[in-house]
């Protein structure tokens, strides 16, 4: 049986796209089909790239634009490109067409995880940051990869950051409040340290206030205050040949919402990226369908792999609804939870180890407010900037001595968001002295009710300074939090009643250790910067919280990590270190040939930081050995 594609990929993010570009490069003519259930996103300012405008009628791409406008009317903007796993709220949202989903938003019972969905993948809604795990000085190895069956290098990380700056641009460091390029600032941080009124107001803090500390977390700081390296485009003080085609960060808050002015290195602009020649021209290597949404995949008998999926540009009658393809080489690449249910469904047909689904990991993601820090001679504004410019990293330990690792960011909040945020602020930072039932109805008249005048509750009157903030100003004193810890990544994914469903072993969630440290490091920076800290989210496991500390408190993640985890064996991993998807259930090595997992659910364990360079440097060691099983025909 001839099969139609020299290799399936199935997704358009991180490690699916490192796949497309490293086959591309193979000598020879290729035929790599991708597969993506969302579609193309872009900017309104700015053109759209030739591979949409040139493709006439139905060939047409479909495309959105990103969330506007950027106060908080544009709220419904963004409230109409999120799609829920809750059938019900769907069910009582789907009145009339409605757009594709930017995020999808999954909630289980202990962690709720938002994740992109669109032509790009996670790089769509993400912070820009590239970042390696803490490096021992002493070994040059990455504590947090401790017993992995494969540890990437600092090499690994080098070629991840070659690929990086190759497919994608240079990375930048952003947090100074305007572009200082180092052609006229060659001692840029002399320049910050004679005059720190630079800085964009949350970087400073953040700076200001890791050195404020008590002796007790001074000592277990890894690594001081440091800029994040951003992939963005910030003004290099150059003059650009064609300043149509240049576009530069202009601070406006809103990276994970979409960038108006185009400064962000998406991965859509990669496969686009002429220079590369992905998707242009008559023999382009790879084609790309999009509103792909894959169901599940089977093997061939003479060999390869045929990949099901639903066309999603027709209704549910349509006759062209259900697709299918063939391919020696299948590389799966859907993202953590598209990952899990696509293998999960396919486990009927295809044999898999009993650890699919497990090691899954919140990369101990938490985030929290520092509100009403006046003593500040500055504004803290954390409308302004990326959503992410600097970091410092803790070392602490557990009660059984193994080491925590905590990755402190600080994080920015979206004009369109200040509103809410604002108003949620005040109404769960004073809860904690209230009964409880009148606590959470309190919450709720307040979030929807303003208690007078107009939005915010406040009559306009030009005699008061604060009588109705700009969006900028309402949070002028809050600093938000982003932090990533090392959890104990005890997530298992299943299937129940065909839909995926997440519990942890060992007890919830809420009481991994990483959290409680997180939570008590959050107090000491609220306290050093005479604060009052707000724990996020706001709500719990069983309704509304106020701002005490419980177990009963809801997670939240943006990096979820594992579910298809790399192993030595198939008794403790689902692929192997080449991502080779183990084809019995417990004690061999054997491996369905040609079939490769290549995103972050291989990843075995937390990152306690971004995970974006990781999912590269391992993508990258994955990719490398597709080829031999192309040409094998998927026997490699």
């Amino acid at each position: 049986m001839a099969l139609e594609f020299d290799a399936i990929i199935i997704g358009t993010g991180f490690g699916a796209t490192v796949a497309a570009t490293e086959l591309a490069l193979e000598r020879g003519r290729k035929r790599i089909l991708m597969l993506e259930r969302g579609v193309w996103w872009f900017t309104p300012e700015r053109p759209l790239p030739e591979y949409i405008t040139s493709r006439p009628g139905d060939k047409r791409e479909p495309l959105q634009y990103w969330p506007r406008p950027d106060h908080r009317q544009g709220i419904l903007d963004l409230l109409a490109v999120v799609r829920s796993n809750n059938s019900v709220v769907e069910a009582l949202r789907n009145m009339g067409d409605r757009p594709q989903p930017l995020y999808r938003y999954h909630s289980f019972p202990q962690i709720d995880i938002l994740t992109a969905s669109g032509v790009g993948g996670g790089s769509l809604v993400y912070s820009n940051v590239s970042l390696a795990p803490y490096e021992s000085p002493e070994t040059h190895t990455f504590p947090v990869m401790e017993g992995w069956p494969l540890a990437l290098t600092p090499e690994d990380y080098r070629e991840a950051e070659k690929w990086m700056n190759l497919n994608r641009g240079a990375p930048t460091q952003v947090v100074t409040k305007f572009p200082m390029p180092r052609k006229n600032y060659p001692d840029l941080d002399a320049a910050l340290e004679d005059n720190p009124s630079l800085y964009l107001g949350r970087s400073r803090w953040l700076k200001e206030a890791a050195g404020t500390l008590g002796a007790d977390w001074q000592a277990k700081m890894l690594e001081d205050w440091a800029p994040l390296s951003l992939q963005v485009i910030d003004y290099d003080g150059e003059r650009p040949g064609d300043p149509n085609k240049f576009t530069y960060c202009e601070r406006q808050g809103r990276c994970f919402l979409g960038c108006l002015p185009g400064a962000r290195h998406t991965l859509n602009k990669t496969l686009v990226n002429p220079k590369r020649n992905l998707l242009n021209g008559p023999n382009a290597p790879v084609e790309l369908r999009t509103l792909a949404d894959v169901e599940r995949i089977e093997p061939l008998p003479g060999g390869g792999y045929k990949v099901l999926y639903d066309n999603l540009r027709g209704g549910d009658d349509h006759p062209d609804r259900k697709k299918q393809a063939t391919a020696p080489v299948v590389i799966v690449a859907a993202g953590v939870l598209g990952t899990a249910e696509i293998l999960l469904r396919s486990r009927e047909r295809l044999r898999c180890s009993d650890q699919l689904g497990r090691k899954f990991s919140s990369n101990g993601d938490s985030a929290g407010f520092v509100t009403n820090s006046f003593a500040l001679p500055y504004g803290i504004f954390p409308t302004r900037g990326p959503i992410n410019t600097c970091h410092v990293v803790y070392k602490d330990k557990d009660r059984d001595g193994k080491q925590i690792f905590i990755n402190v960011e600080d994080s920015g909040i979206p004009p369109m968001l200040a509103s809410p945020v604002k108003r949620a602020l005040e109404v769960f930072s004073g809860a904690a002295d209230r009964d409880p039932f009148f606590r959470q109805m309190k919450a709720l008249w307040k979030l929807i009710i303003p208690e007078e005048g107009l939005g915010l509750g406040l009559q306009p009157d030009a005699r008061k300074p604060h009588r109705s903030d700009t969006e900028h100003e309402m949070l002028q004193n809050t600093f938000f939090f982003n932090l990533m810890g090392s959890d104990r990544a005890r997530g298992k994914f299943e299937l129940k009643n065909g839909k995926l469903s997440l519990d942890f072993e060992g007890g919830p969630l809420s009481q991994d250790p990483v959290f409680k440290k997180i939570d008590e490091l959050m107090a000491a920076m609220a306290q050093a910067m005479a604060g009052a800290y707000t724990r996020f989210p706001f709500w719990g496991r069983r309704g509304f919280l106020g701002n005490e500390w419980s177990e009963e408190r809801k997670v939240i993640t943006v990096h979820p990590l594992g579910g298809c985890p790399m192993g030595n064996t198939s008794s403790d991993g689902a692929v192997d270190k080449l991502g080779r998807l183990f084809n019995t259930a417990r004690g061999a090595d054997t491996v369905h040939p040609g079939l490769y997992v290549a995103d972050a659910s291989v990843i075995p364990g937390p990152l306690a930081v971004n995970p974006t360079l990781t999912i590269v440097g391992f993508a990258k060691k994955i990719a490398a050995e597709i080829p031999s099983a192309m040409a094998a025909g998927g026997g490699g």
